[in-house]
């Protein structure tokens, strides 16, 4: 099955906005898939809806009367610098550990906040040689 490609845009406001057209069903309906947003508390609906149409309205000024057919959205978690946290906590011993590669120690990636796919690729990726040894320069 042939998969087509659907472009999307961004920007590099304070807060990432994310856009790319949407599959919809009718030749005269068109649709949008946009996000925004990064909080780490929990918000009401209606102010998640104000403040996602603001920023809609910014990129496209044009649309600012258009409705929303589906909004969401959620607490993301970030770390205290709100920069991914990517390690080894060697403090921590599994005596139950009858694999002695990872000398029974906890790795860690997380706090990651929104920063994307791409990041958390690349933490996996130095995670994953890391644990086995290999050049703590290779990606």
């Amino acid at each position: 099955k042939k998969v087509k490609s659907r472009p999307m845009g961004g920007d590099d406001f304070v807060c990432l906005n994310y856009w790319r057209c949407a599959p919809s069903e009718g030749k005269n309906k068109q649709r949008i898939l946009f996000g925004s947003l990064a909080d780490s508390y929990p918000m009401p609906m209606w102010l998640i809806q104000y403040r996602l149409k603001k920023a809609f309205v910014q990129v496209y000024p044009q649309c600012r009367h258009v409705n929303f057919e589906c909004i969401w959205g959620g607490p993301l978690a970030f770390s205290r610098r709100a920069v991914p946290l990517i390690g080894r906590d060697e403090s921590f011993q599994d005596d139950n550990d009858d694999d002695d590669d990872c000398g029974g120690s906890v790795w860690y990636a997380t706090g990651f906040g929104g920063h994307g796919i791409v990041p958390t690729v690349m933490a996996g990726s130095v995670l994953a040689n890391a644990i086995l040894g290999k050049d703590k320069e290779t990606w």
